[in-house]
């Protein structure tokens, strides 16, 4: 992956980065979102010379019933539609939330036109291991 994005997780073209190495997603303290729902920053980077249109990414959880949402507010976003480049690039990249209920086992759906899969992540509160 690109050096300047740092590591990311699942097989791409598009990527997660800001969950630990081993999958996990530390959520913020309590309060610096609002609403139900909790999480923290997730950067996605896109390969452009991989696939350079759009990605639809999702999620759920695994372990119960349950959403993630994206973005800012105290009613989030249950999508997040990243739009092909407007000029050639190899990497495309978008800063945003990952939010969800509170810790557990969940999973970013992502789709392109020619792809389909899931990155599992493990959400957990801060000071938990």
């Amino acid at each position: 992956m690109a050096d300047a994005f740092g590591p990311g997780s699942g097989p791409g073209p598009a990527y997660p980065v800001g969950l630990r190495a081993d999958g996990t997603l530390v959520l913020a303290p309590v309060g610096n979102f609002p609403g139900p729902y909790n999480g923290n920053k997730v950067l996605w980077v896109v390969d452009s010379r991989r696939y350079p249109g759009p990605v639809l990414i999702r999620g759920l959880r695994l372990d119960a019933p349950g959403d993630v949402r994206f973005d800012d507010g105290a009613d989030p976003p249950d999508a997040m539609h990243l739009p092909p480049p407007v000029a050639p690039t190899d990497w495309r990249d978008w800063p945003s939330y990952t939010r969800v209920r509170g810790p557990g086992c969940y999973a970013y759906q992502v789709d392109g036109a020619d792809f389909s899969y899931r990155v599992v992540f493990r959400a957990i509160d801060e000071g938990s291991s």
